[in-house]
């Protein structure tokens, strides 16, 4: 999105979340240590503004769910 400083990725499974990253450019490259066992998921991915600290997030760019078989 333009003008973020950096993202706000989270994966939840069953309403809990299991991994976040704050990546500074607009993509992401999951560790090896990341999982995808069968059941729902969901991520949501929002922008942040200035400084990480101060927590200031907008609307998702990206709120999906996903199911692994």
């Amino acid at each position: 999105m333009e003008g973020a400083d950096y993202y706000s990725v989270e994966f939840t499974r069953g309403g809990e979340r299991f991994y976040r990253a704050w990546p500074a450019q607009p993509r992401l490259t999951l560790p090896d240590s990341v999982v995808f066992r069968p059941g729902s998921y969901r991520w949501r991915v929002r922008p942040g503004f200035g400084e990480r600290a101060a927590n200031r997030l907008g609307d998702p760019v990206v709120d999906s769910s996903f199911t692994v078989s």
